[in-house]
């Protein structure tokens, strides 16, 4: 008796863990590219930062059993510029920047946005890291910050450095 139930428990185990990774379907991955010109970003003095770049995404959709979006994972390179509204002459490029987005319950639902990485970081010769915002960082579907850990200039609206630089001579 002990070897028949010994026996059908076996064939339970195995028929379960052949059935299991199936359960875990492979993300959906496509890719994205975005730009924009003359993005605001902050205000100096005298004068507006505006940024003009391209990111390119590589995006992972996953999906629970039943098929719907459980959660979005976005790889992000992002190359730009910088530069003073009034004078553009006057600019900082950066081509650095990478990090991912994830996205609890997908882009559009109302679960948190979670950015690790590089999301910033401005590198001026003579000057060194001027502007940076690496880590990690939890954002909640309403934009407010949950968690932040690492050096986060540009959420902590520190942006005097580039006002500086931007200014000219």
């Amino acid at each position: 008796m002990k070897a028949k139930f010994f026996s059908l428990l076996v064939v339970c185990i195995i028929t379960l863990a052949s059935v299991i990774p199936a359960l875990a379907a492979e993300p959906f991955v496509w890719t994205a590219s975005y730009d924009n010109d003359h993005a605001y970003v902050a205000s100096c003095d005298d004068f507006r930062i505006l940024e003009a770049y391209v990111a390119d995404w590589t995006i992972h959709d996953y999906y629970d059993a039943e098929g719907n979006l459980d959660r979005q994972v976005g790889h992000v390179k992002a190359s730009g510029t910088l530069y003073n509204s009034r004078n553009p002459e006057y600019y900082i490029e950066y081509n650095t920047n990478t990090y991912k987005h994830i996205y609890e319950g997908g882009y559009r639902s109302k679960g948190t946005d979670t950015i690790v990485g590089t999301y910033y970081k401005l590198t001026l010769p003579g000057y060194g890291d001027i502007f940076m915002e690496i880590g990690r960082m939890i954002i909640a579907h309403n934009g407010d910050i949950l968690f932040k850990a690492g050096q986060g200039d540009y959420s902590s609206g520190d942006i005097q450095a580039i006002c500086a630089y931007l200014a000219g001579p």
